[in-house]
């Protein structure tokens, strides 16, 4: 006899929580673990509802999910960049307090969106830059 299961969303978690929870519980002992000598800073800034704190349930419809912007010195970003997201696809785990980790290639707009996937490497939102840092001009 079929039973019918509803596809419940989890239950709302501000995006900035479940973002930085994601950050201490998941991402940040991967990195002390994978690469114990990177000096990192981690925030989530630019642009999204989450960012300024005014996401809501309805939110999370797009470009809202378990994610995380990581800031690395120039000589890391070159040298390690494809490693760390490498080494992040393989160990995050599928999802996070209820939400897939796993995102969609960006649409013509640039926005994800989230895909719950059951195996193969996670398509992560745990992005990564550099800051180039000029000459001062006194």
């Amino acid at each position: 006899m079929f039973q019918f299961k509803p596809n419940l969303m989890p239950e709302f978690i501000a995006g900035l929580k479940l973002c930085k929870l994601f950050y201490q519980e998941e991402v940040r002992p991967i990195l002390h673990k994978e690469f114990p000598a990177l000096r990192y800073s981690a925030a989530l800034i630019g642009w999204g509802s989450e960012v300024l704190g005014f996401d809501t349930a309805r939110s999370r419809d797009h470009h809202w999910g378990p994610r995380v912007l990581l800031f690395l010195n120039g000589r890391d970003y070159s040298d390690l960049k494809e490693k760390i997201d490498l080494v992040l696809s393989d160990s995050l785990p599928y999802e996070f307090r209820g939400y897939s980790t796993n995102f969609s290639k960006p649409d013509s707009n640039g926005v994800r969106h989230t895909v719950r996937i059951k195996r193969g490497r996670v398509n992560h939102m745990v992005q990564m830059f550099t800051l180039k840092v000029g000459p001062r001009k006194v």
